[in-house]
């Protein structure tokens, strides 16, 4: 396939190393978690842009090539994260995307047999058969042969960034301070080094005064755990309204830890007129109360009343 333009590289890249860190260190300083949505908005609007380019450039096989790529990436960060507040949106963007790769298929098959009608009214009746031939590899669909050999360069294409980006990772690791990262990090580090076939080398350049710091023990970690912290939401069908709900989202943890919390400030999608709001009011879980009919990525900043910080994300399910 075709280089990956930079717009979709570049959030499709931190999604992906994101997802190969968060795998092995739930939290890793490598992951700004709270942006992988942002990301993720970015990546979709930006692959759907490239799409209309080659399909204007007439090249819709490199743009099936594109989705392929972007929805198998998805697929594969989500499960690489295994984060029931994470995973489902980036796995429902991923099947978004295979409905995107079907149209894709419909439209090229359509285009290409008008294209070769055109050129047969005109007497180009080879050109006429050129796109007839055309039209018929794209008919199929992803039952098509054409599909399966794109779907095949793609997953090579991945699995080469995949251990790339591993190695990056790496690397990355081995040059944080000891007392920066905790135990789960040094388990990523020898985890990581399993993966590289035919890297030894590389990893053997790697300054050997960075590994033996990583050896050294490391203060106690807070001992406020995210995985004790989960976030839910309600949800009630408007009868005056079809189609629209009034839904609620709010925290579900111990009455110990909750009494720990100072307040919460969740962020909606940035449509709305008031997208970043802050609740203080520990009443049901700091519990944040709206009306809607789209489902979405909130993210929740969960301040402690030690100072301490920690983010959550939690899609908003309406149950369809």
């Amino acid at each position: 396939m075709k280089e990956v333009p930079p717009t979709v590289l570049e959030p499709l890249s931190r999604i992906l190393k994101g997802a190969l860190s968060w795998e092995i260190y739930p939290g890793s300083p490598l992951l700004t978690v709270d942006k992988i949505y942002d990301w993720l908005d970015s990546l979709i609007s930006n692959v759907r842009r490239e799409d209309n380019t080659y399909i204007m450039k007439d090249e819709p096989e490199e743009a099936v090539k594109l989705y392929l790529l972007v929805s198998k990436t998805l697929e594969e960060s989500a499960r690489r994260i295994n984060d029931k507040d994470i995973s489902p949106g980036l796995m429902l963007n991923s099947q978004r995307l295979h409905r995107d790769i079907d149209r894709t298929f419909e439209y090229a098959a359509t285009n290409y047999a008008q294209k070769s009608y055109e050129f047969a009214k005109n007497g180009e009746y080879e050109k006429s058969n050129e796109y007839i031939s055309k039209a018929e590899i794209f008919r199929y669909g992803i039952k098509s042969k054409a599909y399966a050999d794109m779907e095949k360069e793609v997953s090579d294409s991945l699995n080469k960034m995949i251990k790339d980006m591993s190695l990056e990772l790496f690397k990355e690791f081995r040059g944080l301070r000891a007392r920066d990262i905790g135990q789960r990090a040094r388990e990523f580090i020898a985890q990581t080094a399993t993966r590289f076939l035919g890297s030894k080398e590389e990893i053997s350049q790697i300054d050997k005064e960075q590994r033996s710091g990583l050896s050294s023990s490391v203060e106690k970690p807070q001992d406020i755990i995210p995985d004790q912290i989960s976030i839910r939401n309600d949800f009630e069908q408007l009868k005056e309204k079809p189609g629209w709900y009034f839904w609620s989202v709010y925290l579900v943890a111990d009455d110990n830890l909750i009494n720990k919390i100072d307040h919460v400030v969740y962020t909606q999608l940035s449509t709305f007129s008031q997208s970043v709001q802050k609740v203080e009011d520990p009443t049901g879980g700091f519990k944040l109360s709206a009306t809607g009919w789209s489902e979405f990525q909130i993210k929740a900043d969960i301040h402690f009343k030690n100072g301490e910080t920690i983010t959550k994300h939690h899609w908003l399910n309406f149950g369809r």
